[in-house]
């Protein structure tokens, strides 16, 4: 049994996939959904570990800086799924063609768990990411609305 405390927005190790994800929702009987950079995975607390261990001599890679700041208003925003748990996809580092297929299965997994909306986080770069989550968004008729974040103009916020 794992011991370890986790929480949504967590970086954890998948030990079975050998990759890192970022916890995006934990349920009541405790199965922890976490969203690596290619897929989304339900699994038990005891096929993770903390990605960042104390004592590790491996340098740890710094979250964007504005991951802190974006956890934050994550958990303080009123976008939410019907059981009251932020749902969101970041897309940072992607390809249009990638995010574009990410931002299909993010949004069939958020209506899925009854979600009535959600956050996509494209950043601010040059906007290529953002219209495309636009168009994307466009095109899906799951969709009844969607605006860019007037808080943070990289995240766009989807309603259902």
């Amino acid at each position: 049994m794992n011991d370890e405390v986790f929480q949504v927005g967590d970086r954890v190790y998948v030990r079975s996939l050998k990759r890192t994800g970022i916890i995006t929702r934990i349920s009541k009987n405790g199965t922890v959904v976490v969203t690596t950079d290619t897929m989304e995975v339900r699994l038990t607390r005891d096929q993770l570990k903390v990605h960042s261990a104390a004592g590790s001599n491996k340098k740890k890679k710094k979250d964007h800086p504005n991951t802190k700041r974006w956890k934050e208003q994550l958990r303080d925003r009123t976008v939410r799924s019907r059981d009251q748990k932020p749902v969101y996809v970041d897309l940072h580092g992607m390809r249009a063609l990638d995010a574009e297929e990410r931002i299909s299965s993010a949004i069939d997994q958020a209506l899925r768990n009854n979600a009535d909306s959600m956050i996509i986080i494209h950043g601010h770069g040059k906007g290529v990411l953002k219209r495309t989550v636009h168009n994307v968004l466009g095109s899906l008729s799951a969709v009844k609305g969607f605006k860019q974040d007037p808080e943070n103009a990289g995240q766009t916020l989807v309603y259902f």
